[in-house]
């Protein structure tokens, strides 16, 4: 989690090669200057990562930043709540316009782990695919995990992406489960491209060639 990217270092050949993140960013605004926008960002676990690390660099700012210059944002992309009620609470009085949280309601990650958002997942692909017991049972034992710990998503006016159920990915003659992860996994990660607009590079991305075999292999199955 946050520890590791504390410790992490970038591999030769990329900036701040073989450094931890505070030593970079500790080098970067050692002198006086204009002031500098930094973004943190990430997408998935990396969003709800954005911003546990913000507010540990927004936290330890004196340290790296001598002559107070970084102006700290946030966008986070598809994440999971990062932290409960007391932390979005703090995060968002911090941050305030500076953090942007991207979703897509049909997405099934921004609705974790908030209870009242993960009962929301067992009829959120219907009328299009029809709801699973096995689906519906993930979905509870989720529930039971993390109540009572009041997860609850920073950014109280998110940017919400409006898609639709696609309906490639709703296959009539198999099991209802199997539409319901393929259509998971769209919406989490193919879908934010189409809807912003955005080229993807498949045959670039190692990612992209993965996501589309896993497409692909749902429709042979």
């Amino acid at each position: 989690g946050l520890l590791g990217l504390q410790g992490m270092v970038p591999l030769d050949g990329i900036p701040g090669a073989n450094v931890t993140l505070e030593s970079f960013l500790e080098a970067r605004f050692a002198v006086e200057g204009d002031p500098i926008g930094m973004t943190v960002s990430g997408h998935s676990m990396g969003g709800a990562f954005a911003a546990t690390l913000a507010v540990w660099l927004l936290g330890t700012q004196k340290q790296w930043d001598h002559h107070d210059r970084a102006m700290i944002s946030v966008y986070a992309y598809a994440g999971p709540t990062p932290g409960n009620d007391a932390f979005a609470s703090y995060f968002d009085a911090r941050f305030g316009d500076r953090v942007h949280r991207i979703a897509i309601p049909l997405d099934v990650v921004t609705h974790a782990w908030n209870v009242g958002d993960l009962a929301d997942v067992k009829a959120l692909y219907t009328p299009e695919i029809p709801r699973d017991a096995f689906w519906d049972k993930a979905v509870d034992a989720a529930i039971a995990a993390t109540n009572g710990i009041r997860y609850r998503q920073i950014d109280p006016s998110p940017v919400l992406l409006h898609g639709k159920v696609k309906q490639d990915l709703v296959w009539g003659w198999a099991p209802p489960l199997l539409s319901l992860a393929a259509q998971a996994l769209y919406q989490h990660t193919l879908a934010y491209f189409e809807l912003m607009g955005l080229e993807y590079a498949e045959e670039r991305s190692g990612l992209g060639r993965h996501l589309a075999r896993q497409t692909d292999a749902f429709a042979e199955e």
